[in-house]
């Protein structure tokens, strides 16, 4: 096959990938609604390890990819049930009214290693601290619980994307306060 062969083919799958796309964020809309109903959280860790172990296993080859793909759909409802619960404006309140940073802190947990745009932002705030690099959000969230870690450095907004909902959803579980913003 030609590259404008595929080219055309990609573009069919794609075609017929967007009706289920926007089917699947109407869903979203309604689990947000029965969510909101019945006072239920609105990230179920455990279903989503589930469904995405799931997933991984039955897509072969291309399993870690499948995993990123269904990881992202679900990240997307999340940031959609967010919206519509308006549950993140209790953390927003937060973020506004933060501004106490503490002077010693010993080790602080941040995302990537020595250069990241985290390990930059850590050495803008606390500049004595000693740096726990973490290869995800939620490893940074368990550094601080277990004492590992005296405080842990997270993004609440992406210039490019807005809300690292997947921060929201560990703020809401850890029950941690927000000291700084």
């Amino acid at each position: 096959m030609t590259l404008q062969e595929i080219r055309k083919r990609i573009d069919t799958i794609d075609a017929q990938l967007l009706p289920l796309f926007l089917e699947r964020m109407q869903c979203s809309r309604q689990v947000a609604e029965v969510k909101k109903e019945n006072s239920m959280p609105i990230f179920n860790a455990e279903r989503e390890r589930e469904i995405l172990d799931q997933v991984q296993e039955n897509s072969g080859e291309f399993g870690a990819e499948a995993r990123m793909f269904y990881a992202s759909l679900m990240e997307m409802s999340r940031a959609l049930q967010h919206s519509m619960m308006d549950c993140g404006k209790e953390l927003r309140n937060q973020i506004e009214a933060a501004g106490f940073r503490p002077e010693k802190c010993g080790r602080i947990a941040c995302l990537g290693e020595a250069g990241s745009f985290s390990h930059e932002a850590l050495c803008t705030f606390y500049p004595k601290a000693q740096p726990l690099f973490l290869p995800g959000f939620g490893d940074i969230f368990a550094a601080v619980e277990s004492g590992e870690a005296d405080l842990g450095l997270v993004p609440v907004e992406n210039s490019s994307a807005g809300s690292v909902t997947e921060v929201y959803d560990l703020i809401l579980k850890y029950r941690f306060h927000i000291i700084a913003a």
